[in-house]
């Protein structure tokens, strides 16, 4: 995958969402610990055993597409090419 194919994605996922949210690092407000970059495969979200509560772990973009379907990804797109970089599938 090249840079311009991560941004032309990330262009197109944001574009066709019907409601686009930027959720904050350490935010309390999601409920699933289970938030992955769609684009670079990093986790977004957190339990804390401690207290049970779900946090934001980095600043992400939470896209919805239907009351069914949400995509999240990285809020900025350097850290989807260096995660994509590490596991050897970005290219100049």
């Amino acid at each position: 995958m090249k840079k311009h194919e991560v941004k032309d994605k990330r262009r197109l996922i944001k574009k066709n969402g019907t409601k686009v949210t930027l959720v904050k690092k350490n935010d309390k407000r999601i409920t699933s610990p289970s938030r992955i970059c769609c684009i670079c495969g990093e986790q977004l979200s957190k339990v804390n055993y401690s207290n049970g509560k779900v946090l934001a772990k980095k600043d992400h973009i939470h896209v919805q597409y239907s009351s069914l379907l949400y995509l999240d990804m990285c809020k900025d797109v350097t850290n989807c090419y260096k995660n994509l970089k590490e596991r050897g599938e970005l290219s100049e």
